[in-house]
């Protein structure tokens, strides 16, 4: 079976093939930028399907706002083509589980998807020329280079010491990542607590009479309607007004710790350095290290997160003295063991990084992360407030 499709139409079909490809999609494309492609592909690795992308080197990959070690920490395996060695790599198809081609002039970029003229063939069925496009792949990937971020860059015909070498190192180098990933993601917990703790203590008592005139207002709608609708809308404004005193009476008593540069430095480097230390994933079949671990991972992002720095010091110290405990990874002999610990720390770096993606998404990030703006972000949501407080009441004398 052959069907084409044109323009705008391509991307959509893209997307559909990758996102119901249930074992291998295998790729060359010259020119990859468009974000929502690669979130497709980071979603179909998520599910257990297999991945081989063949791209090249040169300044128009270079602008993706992705990059695709990530796609790579996670199991695919990323060959990058050299341009200025080998030339331009037009190629531009796709293999999904072995029974269906996509090839075409559709590069996978922006333009493509919104400005270009494209065109594109998607074969399946007996008519897919499969072994043609493996045969292709197979041959250009002989003249590329495996991204080294790539967990399965492991060449056959080395002994098998250099094999867990290359192990280890990827291993250190993962964990590495892995510490600067908890780190941005303490960072900006930290800088969106202390804003929140800030907000409530400036508009607390405003937000408060704000919920309660919601709750009695919602109230009045219930007793008139007699919907249930309205009744569960009611309790759950009420609920939330609970939590939310009870929130906003703590933050009265809670101090925003700030550190000088000084201290900013010190405190970074410990944090980065003991949770490298003290990961739990490195310590799976111990049960007895790895909650040990866990337990002070979390003392340790606690403690970062509010500015603590004697803490931070303390379990920096009881880590770098032995006192809390050791691990050598080259004790670590068993090749399966390392492949093993490699995959779960892939699968770590990945839950972190979606982690920080989606702790940037909070409504609250882009002011709570310049302090400068605070005051007037405050003194515009009291007009708000005390505004809709007028209009709330307004809207409740009417009901009664």
């Amino acid at each position: 079976m052959i069907a084409s499709y044109f323009d705008s139409q391509i991307r959509p079909q893209l997307l559909n093939l990758i996102n119901n490809a249930k074992n291998e999609i295998i790729v060359a494309v010259a020119w990859f930028t468009d974000i929502t492609l690669f979130n497709a592909l980071q979603q179909a690795l998520s599910r257990g399907v297999k991945i081989q992308l063949l791209t090249q080197y040169d300044e128009i990959n270079a602008k993706a706002r992705f990059n695709l070690d990530e796609l790579a920490l996670q199991g695919a395996k990323i060959w990058i083509w050299n341009t200025a060695t080998l030339g331009t790599m037009h190629h531009k198809f796709m293999v999904v589980d072995s029974n269906t081609v996509m090839v075409g002039s559709y590069n996978w970029t922006v333009a493509a998807a919104g400005y270009n003229k494209e065109n594109a063939n998607v074969f399946s069925g007996s008519e897919a020329p499969i072994k043609d496009f493996l045969d292709v792949f197979k041959e250009i990937c002989q003249q590329a280079k495996l991204n080294i971020a790539t967990p399965e860059n492991i060449i056959t015909d080395v002994s098998i010491s250099n094999v867990k070498a290359t192990l280890r190192i990827k291993i250190i180098e993962l964990e590495a990542l892995i510490s600067e990933q908890e780190e941005e993601k303490a960072d900006i917990q930290g800088t969106l607590g202390r804003f929140v703790i800030r907000l409530r203590q400036r508009l607390g008592s405003l937000i408060l009479k704000k919920m309660q005139l919601d709750t009695e207002y919602a109230h009045l709608v219930a007793e008139k309607s007699g919907k249930r609708s309205d009744q569960e809308n009611y309790e759950n404004l009420k609920d939330a007004h609970k939590e939310n005193a009870k929130a906003f009476e703590t933050a009265k008593n809670k101090t925003i710790t700030s550190l000088n540069k000084a201290d900013q430095i010190d405190i970074k480097k410990m944090f980065r350095e003991a949770i490298f230390a003290v990961h739990p994933d490195r310590f799976n079949g111990d049960p007895e290290k790895e909650a040990k671990a866990t337990e002070i991972t979390a003392r340790l992002n606690d403690a970062y997160r509010n500015n603590d720095i004697e803490t931070v010091r303390e379990i920096w110290l009881s880590i770098l003295n032995g006192t809390a405990f050791s691990f050598n990874l080259s004790d670590i002999n068993d090749l399966d063991k390392l492949e093993e610990l490699l995959k779960r720390l892939q699968a770590k770096y990945a839950q972190l990084f979606n982690d920080v993606k989606t702790l940037k998404t909070d409504g609250y990030y882009p002011v709570a992360t310049d302090p400068t703006s605070w005051e007037a972000y405050f003194a515009d949501m009291e007009t708000k407030l005390q505004t809709n407080i007028e209009l709330l009441k307004m809207e409740i004398k009417k009901l009664k």
